[in-house]
């Protein structure tokens, strides 16, 4: 490979790392989990973004609690509200801070995050022991950009729960 390509690829990974991580979740990730969660659960939704989450939720009649890192409220750090599951789609860079945070609190959850987590040896190690379901959905889940035009998604998402009742410990839709 010669030193220009070098240069190029380099330049295209550390632009690609300073950009914001910023996708929204489309209605089509949100409909196949609905029936996982039953009427009357309070959901915590900590990184809500635009509220595509929360407002899905509410539709269906749920008490959603939405809160995001813009209006002041870390995840990472934050104490909890009163809540029955958590359901967030994290900043995909953020999310073995996500997984080790949500799991660290014990209540059930359901993550949004690309399948190939799996492989990810912070993953295999963390994973061990722990009770972690995956839903995979059907298709590739078109993300949707800051600009509202979706995504032409390049790889395969999962949502990773955690006594979520009815999921399997790997579940296809």
């Amino acid at each position: 490979m010669s030193s220009f390509n070098k240069i190029l690829i380099r330049e295209v990974i550390e632009s690609a790392k300073e950009r914001p991580q910023i996708y929204y979740t489309p209605r089509a990730a949100l409909e196949c989990i609905g029936s996982w969660v039953p009427a009357g659960l309070r959901i915590w939704e900590p990184a809500c973004g635009q509220g595509h989450i929360a407002g899905f939720f509410k539709e269906r009649g749920h008490d959603v609690v939405a809160t995001d890192l813009d209006t002041g409220s870390d995840f990472l750090t934050c104490v909890p509200p009163e809540y029955d599951i958590l359901i967030t789609n994290p900043p995909f860079k953020l999310r073995k801070q996500f997984l080790q945070r949500a799991h660290k609190l014990g209540r059930p959850y359901m993550l949004l995050l690309p399948l190939n987590t799996l492989d990810r040896v912070f993953y295999r190690e963390w994973a061990k022991g722990k009770d972690v379901r995956i839903f995979c959905p059907r298709k590739k889940i078109d993300y949707i950009r800051p600009d509202g035009k979706k995504s032409n998604c390049l790889f395969y998402s999962a949502w990773f729960t955690h006594d979520v009742a009815g999921i399997d410990m790997l579940h296809f839709e």
